[in-house]
């Protein structure tokens, strides 16, 4: 069934559909049996939000940070007189440095700081909370980075994947029908999540905590990069 789904969903034993009235997202249409129902989700690691404490994804984050660069590389156009290279970090529970710092606070500061900084003329390195400004040769370029946060992988992965069942299992009760089983196939977007022996284990460990996770029957884990489907009992 794992290798089937992941090449398109049909086999000579079952059928999978996009379900046009989800929840859930994929229908699974067994020819000796009832039909089983499957959400899908994406699976990235979380991090610190910036200035309050919530939690987001990665790629949440990274965008803001994106966004920010650009307008500072827009911002100091007309005023570098050196190459710059901005980098900047993404928060996370081992570099906290944005935990207690609004964020429409910490953003003015950065950006006070490094326009300053380049309309100087400077050539020593930049430090800031989360990040750092490095100013080269004389020239305009402009070269920007982001760095992903500094992190213990068993905790990571674990909050990743409680992430992924939670969200989902708040959908269960809004399911329009009932089906004989109900999965969770999971698509890794975090590449060091890539022991599956480790994301069964957290799997059946997260499953126990938390009654709403007792409406999933197992886990489909599609891993990165090899997205072959790796199917994990929960019941």
């Amino acid at each position: 069934m794992d290798s089937h789904l992941a090449e398109g969903g049909r086999s000579s034993d079952f059928e999978c559909t996009i379900n046009p009235d989800e929840p859930p997202d994929l229908i699974v249409n067994w020819k000796q049996g009832k039909p089983w129902g499957v959400e899908v989700t994406r699976a990235y690691q979380q991090v610190q939000q910036i200035g309050n404490k919530g939690i987001s994804s990665s790629e949440e984050v990274s965008a803001y940070l994106r966004k920010f660069g650009g307008e500072l590389r827009e911002l100091t156009k007309q005023i570098r007189r050196r190459d710059c290279s901005l980098y900047l970090e993404i928060p996370g529970p081992f570099n906290s440095w944005k935990r207690s710092v609004p964020t429409k606070q910490w953003k003015e500061e950065t950006q006070g700081r490094i326009l300053r900084h380049i309309s100087s003329g400077e050539s020593s390195i930049l430090r800031f909370p989360g990040g750092n400004l490095r100013p080269g040769a004389p020239g305009r370029r402009w070269f920007f980075m982001i760095g992903g946060p500094a992190t213990e992988l068993t905790s990571t992965i674990t909050a990743m994947l409680s992430r992924s069942l939670t969200d989902k299992a708040r959908r269960l009760e809004h399911w329009k029908e009932r089906f004989e089983q109900c999965w969770l196939l999971i698509l890794n977007c975090y590449p060091l999540a890539d022991d599956s022996v480790e994301i069964e284990s957290i799997l059946r460990q997260i499953a126990p905590s938390d009654a709403r996770l007792a409406g999933f029957d197992g886990v489909l884990w599609s891993g990165f990069p090899d997205r072959t489907l790796l199917r994990i009992s929960l019941s």
